[in-house]
């Protein structure tokens, strides 16, 4: 080797060179320190790997939940100008034929001690109330043309006739 520090520089101790060797002690708690970073290494992979178990578990349960709250609101269907007179009884009857009904929610006014005019079916499949929503609509019920609509749009949209001004 040339140069102006080749005197001093063996090749075999050019990391350490010029350093004191480790006493017994000494390499012993390098060993440790060693041991102890390679434990903490893995601990924090391990750490990792579970935590990115489990963020992905959720998200698979978080995605569960969309779809069954999507196949409840595809299973319902709103009724309206429904004629004060008629009884859930007569409801569920009109619209058994198109599939099994889970429930029929209609609103109840305490002060007037009736119905509000509308109800919302729920049926056990989204197949029946796709059915119910085609065939079913205008028909008349006790005096009067029901209206057979999907419920979300109501819920979610503006009354027909509003501006929506946006921010």
């Amino acid at each position: 080797v040339t140069g102006p520090g080749a005197r001093n520089i063996t090749i075999p101790g050019l990391l350490g060179a010029g350093l004191p060797k480790l006493t017994q002690e000494q390499q012993e708690a390098v060993t440790r320190a060693k041991k102890y970073a390679m434990e903490q290494s893995i601990k924090m992979v391990l750490m990792k790997q579970t935590l990115a178990h489990q963020q992905l578990q959720m998200a698979s349960q978080r995605s569960q939940v969309q779809r069954q709250q999507a196949l409840a609101l595809m299973c319902r269907v709103y009724v309206g100008s429904i004629s004060f007179e008629l009884k859930e009884d007569t409801i569920r009857q009109a619209f058994l034929p198109f599939g099994p009904i889970k429930s029929i929610n209609m609103s109840w006014d305490p002060v007037m001690q009736k119905h509000k005019g509308f109800a919302f079916v729920e049926y056990e499949i989204p197949e029946a109330a796709q059915l119910s929503l085609e065939q079913m609509n205008g028909v008349m019920i006790g005096g009067r043309n029901i209206k057979v609509e999907v419920p979300f749009p109501r819920l979610f949209a503006p009354p027909s006739g509003w501006c929506v001004v946006a921010p």
